[in-house]
């Protein structure tokens, strides 16, 4: 059967777990029904009271009609043992996210009910509860479990006695109204169970009882009723073919294993797959809950957005294995850190939220963001046996709820802005103060940067390391902010990634900047000039960005071939499906595909075999290392992988020119690098490849230098 016990924060936090007819002990998150508040404590013997009165009751009832008297004691005791059975053993337990317990006992609890004369079923179940739970979790616990049942039962038995159930299979017919008294008493069995749990429920988790009995109600009802709807088969057939009775049975194990698939299912929808925690939507869906209740009693909410410092270096270093288990231990030490009652979750990456139900003020909210951040900086054990240690730290934005912040979206941007103003100063966190100023700022200047001239874009040429033609230019977004001054690429790049909704507008920007400079570019070059335009993962799972793709080029009459996306390692392997999806339909467009920053990430080559590339960009990390004999091997064997896939091979990060015959010998087809041009603006551009340099027809280059840092910005 299914009963209610205190649903937890998914995180695995939870204020109370009764687990009855049995429980597990180690499917109980707390013991505050133990060891709780002594208004917990009045509720819990309240309902012992009542089923010491019940079970008077029903010895009375008995005294005068007979204890047992069963013709049936062998399906009885056969049912008992069976009872017990599933109630003992933990792998026949199954716990949903509300952290209730469905176990095959329900159809044998009822079967009993209708096996067992008079009122002494009632007793008889719940001394088999009692004694199953006895083993496997505390007095009180086992006690309050049986109550709870002994109540239930003797509900449902008014009802089985009132159309003369216990008769069932035993002779009598069956008629209407005999169905309808099974069904009512199932429903009653339930019902009451679920209300007695309610009362509990609401007093822990502070809310209404109707609240509470609504939610629980028709958490697992599906299971229940088939469950306790098997009792009577079992009970039909035990008594007039009880050789089939193990098949019957064996129904219980049927519906028992389908709702612990579905309720599995249920779990991926809400659970972070790699660390446990609370996935966005499921952080999202408790944390709206808990701020309006706060709201209503006038409580402080504090929401915590937390950053792991350089994740991307230990990934591109060590590898996603790594990453991975560095995202674990910092789970654990976050969960760890949290008070109980607490919500902790993964966003996504290595951003981390924590929600803390209620605050005294601001100076306990920014303590807690000291624990957090101490907790996210050390050095975890890894199990690469080159390093054996990651040293790690991390950022957090802290948002109290209050007059300024009433929702969960409104406290997202706040500490969001407040996460991202903690990296870039250096501090290990930073409280989103509403009375010094609006930390959703920075986000809303993007915004407005991103469609006016504060947002430009530079322009850093490739060259064909033969001949030294210009082949194509990389654009890259500036960002010169009238209040900050120029902010690096790698953070506000970051932000946009991090608010989501600007990475659309963002691309497109760039898009048709880049396209709009192409014709021009290409204009002063002696051969066709290919621009080339980051896009982040976003933009490969978006089914729209094809589109996006085409009515860039369709607007600035820019043939596909003349432009080239650049993914990153990372982008192209993280969501590798969706990413050959996209990039198939940007190749049938004929647009070109560049992998950028080769030999950074942790990419298989097998998988890259699988993507529609066109070029490899090898990282400067590697072509800096062209003098070592070493570094020359690794190169010349990217460039056999890459001729073996008839890919163009560019090397990135050139800082020196007299390199680019290397580069050239060892089969390089571009270069690209501040060696050859730092990036510069469009004017600056066109005037620097206008000078630069003239082809013969013989091959022969002859170069005309210019000073190029004239035309930097």
């Amino acid at each position: 059967m299914s009963t209610s016990a205190a649903r937890p924060d998914t995180d695995g936090r939870s204020d109370a777990a009764v687990i009855t007819p049995a429980a597990d002990a180690d499917t109980t998150a707390s013991d505050a029904a133990a060891d709780g508040p002594d208004h917990v404590m009045r509720y819990v013997w309240a309902v012992v009271a009542m089923a010491v009165i019940a079970a008077v009751g029903v010895l009375v009832h008995s005294s005068t009609h007979g204890l047992w008297g069963s013709d049936d004691s062998i399906l009885a005791l056969v049912l008992v043992g069976a009872m017990l059975w599933v109630e003992i053993q933990p792998l026949d337990l199954l716990k949903s996210r509300d952290s209730s317990v469905h176990t095959l006992s329900a159809a044998y609890i009822v079967a009993l009910l209708l096996v067992v004369p008079g009122y002494t079923a009632a007793l008889l179940v719940a001394a088999a509860s009692l004694a199953a739970d006895l083993l496997k979790t505390d007095p009180i616990k086992s006690v309050f479990n049986a109550a709870m049942l002994l109540l239930s039962s003797i509900a449902a038995l008014a009802v089985f006695r009132a159309v003369d159930a216990q008769m069932l299979g035993a002779g009598a017919d069956a008629d209407p109204v005999l169905v309808v008294g099974l069904i009512g008493a199932s429903w009653v069995f339930n019902i009451v169970n679920v209300v007695l749990m309610s009362g509990l429920l609401a007093i822990l988790q502070e809310m209404s009882f109707v609240a509470v009995f609504r939610r629980d109600v028709f958490e697992t009802w599906t299971t229940d009723w088939m469950l306790v709807l098997l009792g009577p088969v079992m009970v039909v057939i035990g008594r007039t073919q009880p050789l089939l009775l193990p098949m019957a049975m064996l129904l219980t194990w049927v519906v028992h294993h389908s709702a612990k698939v579905a309720l599995a299912r249920e779990l991926d929808a809400i659970q972070d797959p790699l660390t446990g925690l609370l996935n966005r939507r499921a952080f999202d869906e408790q944390a709206e809950a808990i701020i309006e209740r706060a709201g209503r009693t006038s409580g402080r909410v504090a929401l915590y957005l937390i950053d792991l410092n350089d994740f991307k270096t230990i990934n591109d270093t060590l590898g996603h294995q790594i990453g991975d288990e560095v995202l674990v231990q910092i789970a654990k030490r976050l969960t760890d850190a949290t008070p109980e009652g607490g919500l902790v979750a993964r966003l996504g990456g290595d951003e981390f939220a924590v929600l803390l139900p209620s605050v005294a003020g601001l100076d306990a909210a920014g303590d807690q963001a000291g624990v957090l951040a101490d907790a996210m900086a050390g050095d975890l054990p890894v199990t690469d046996p080159a390093v054996e240690t990651v040293t790690t730290s991390g950022s957090v934005g802290v948002a109290v709820t209050g007059p300024n912040w009433r929702t969960l979206g409104e406290a997202f941007r706040a500490a969001d802005a407040a996460m991202y103003t903690a990296k870039r100063s250096a501090d290990r966190w930073t409280m989103a103060d509403p009375d010094l100023a609006d930390p959703t700022h920075h986000l809303e200047s993007l915004r407005e940067a991103i469609n006016s001239p504060e947002m430009s874009l530079v322009y850093q040429p490739m060259i064909d390391t033969r001949t030294g033609l210009v082949m194509g230019f990389e654009a890259l977004a500036r960002w010169d902010s009238p209040l900050h001054g120029p902010i690096a690429p790698s953070e506000f790049v970051r932000d946009i990634e991090a608010a989501g909704s600007l990475v659309g507008p963002f691309t497109r920007r760039v898009l048709h900047d880049a396209l709009s400079a192409q014709p021009q570019l290409e204009a002063e070059n002696s051969g066709p000039i290919i621009v080339h335009v980051n896009v982040s993962r976003r933009s490969l799972t978006d089914p729209a960005f094809a589109s996006m793709v085409l009515q860039a080029l369709t607007q600035h009459n820019v043939p596909a071939d003349r432009l080239a996306i650049e993914i990153t390692e990372t982008a192209a392997i993280k969501e590798t499906e969706a990413s050959v999806r996209v990039l198939g339909e940007l190749r049938h467009l004929g647009v070109r595909i560049a992998l950028d920053d080769f030999g950074t990430g942790n990419s298989s080559l097998a998988v890259l075999q699988h993507l529609p590339l066109t070029s490899l960009k090898v990282d400067r990390q590697f072509v800096s290392r062209i003098s070592d004999a070493n570094g020359e091997a690794l190169l010349a064997t990217v460039v056999a992988f890459g001729r073996l896939h008839q890919l163009t091979v560019v090397a990135e990060g050139v800082e020196d020119r007299a390199i680019i015959s290397t580069l050239e010998r060892l089969g390089f087809d571009q270069a690209q690098g501040h060696g050859i041009c730092r990036p510069q603006d469009l004017k600056a551009s066109v005037a620097w490849l206008s000078g630069r340099a003239s082809i013969d027809p013989t091959g022969a280059v002859t170069v005309h230098e210019i000073d190029v840092d004239q035309h930097n910005n």
